[in-house]
């Protein structure tokens, strides 16, 4: 699980977050940023064989650049959850 809280900006310059396992996949979860900027960012929380994880995006302001990738996916199993809350 990767939790990332912040009250500020949050800038991902080419940063990757990954929560993987080979059955169920991890959860990522970024909240209370003012501002979170994606640049060629990555979010990924992914399985195997089991449910693919949560990614749950809550801030003000959100905004990937167009090479960002966000994916909640599983190669087996059930696909996931990416959610946003913006504003």
């Amino acid at each position: 699980m990767v939790i990332i809280e912040s009250a500020g900006e949050v800038l991902m310059a080419k940063i990757e977050l990954t929560a993987s396992a080979a059955k169920d996949g991890g959860n990522i979860t970024i909240s209370k940023p003012g501002l979170l900027f994606m640049n060629r960012g990555k979010l990924s929380a992914n399985a195997v064989y089991g449910q693919g994880g949560y990614i749950s995006v809550v801030a003000d302001t959100f905004l990937p650049s167009v090479d960002s990738l966000i994916t909640a996916s599983s190669v087996y199993g059930a696909q996931e959850v990416v959610e946003t809350d913006i504003g």
